[in-house]
C-alpha cells in the first residue's frame, strides 16, 4: 500500500469513526466524550493500537480554563439579554440512542430569571427534552469587532430541567403571558457558569 492510499484510509477511518458521545451522568451534568472505535487491522504487522477516548470536562461546571472562565454573566444580565433578544442560543441535548444533539433558538423569554419558555415544535430537541428532562443551553452576544477574546464573548451558559408542575406553569404564565406560545415548554435554570 502507498503512503498516499495509508493516508487517505486513515483520513477515511477517522471521518467514519470520530464521533462525540454526549452522556447524561447521575447527577445530571452534561458532558461530552469524543470516541473513535478500534481500526480494523491494519496490513503492516506494526500497526499501533487505538488510544482510549478523550474525554473534555464539564462545559457548565468547568469552562475552559485557557480562557479564565470569561464572560460568565449574572442572572439578572442574563434575563435581560434573552428578554431583549440580542443573544444567541444553542440548546445541546441527547438523542434516544446516546448521540448529541444542538440545535440553535430563540427563547420565548425569561422569567424571574429562572425559568425559560421556548415555543417548540415537535423536534427532536423537544422529544429530547420531553425524555430526559434536562438540557444544557449556551447564551452568547458576539462582537466581532472587539480587540481582545474576552470583549467578543458575553454570555453564560445553563443547566436546565424540564417544568411539569402544572401549577408552577400556570402561576408563570400569569406572571409573564408574553413569555407563552400554545404548546410552550417550560424550563428551569439548576445551574449557571461562564461560557469559554
Amino acid at each position: 500500500m502507498s503512503v498516499n492510499e495509508h493516508e487517505t484510509m486513515g483520513r477515511r477511518t477517522f471521518l467514519k469513526g470520530a464521533g462525540a458521545v454526549t452522556a447524561i451522568g447521575a447527577l445530571g451534568t452534561l458532558g461530552l466524550a469524543g470516541c473513535a472505535p478500534a481500526q480494523e487491522a491494519a496490513e503492516e504487522p506494526e500497526a499501533a493500537a487505538p488510544e482510549a477516548p478523550t474525554v473534555w470536562a464539564d462545559a457548565v461546571t468547568s469552562a475552559s480554563i485557557a480562557t479564565d472562565k470569561y464572560t460568565n454573566m449574572d442572572a439578572q444580565a442574563l434575563a435581560d439579554g434573552v428578554n431583549s433578544y440580542s443573544m444567541e442560543c444553542t440548546v445541546a441535548t441527547v438523542n434516544e440512542d446516546g448521540t448529541p444533539n444542538v440545535a440553535v433558538f430563540v427563547p420565548g423569554g425569561m422569567i424571574e430569571n429562572a425559568y425559560l419558555t421556548f415555543g417548540w415544535t415537535q423536534n427532536q430537541t423537544r422529544a429530547n427534552i420531553e425524555r430526559s428532562k434536562l438540557a444544557a443551553i449556551a447564551f452568547d452576544r458576539p462582537n466581532a469587532q472587539a480587540e481582545s477574546k474576552q470583549a467578543r464573548h458575553e454570555g453564560a451558559v445553563v443547566r436546565v430541567e424540564l417544568v411539569e408542575d402544572e401549577a408552577e406553569i400556570e402561576r408563570l404564565k400569569q406572571l409573564a403571558p408574553d413569555c407563552f406560545m400554545e404548546g410552550s415548554l417550560v424550563l428551569k435554570i439548576v445551574e449557571q457558569g461562564a461560557i469559554g
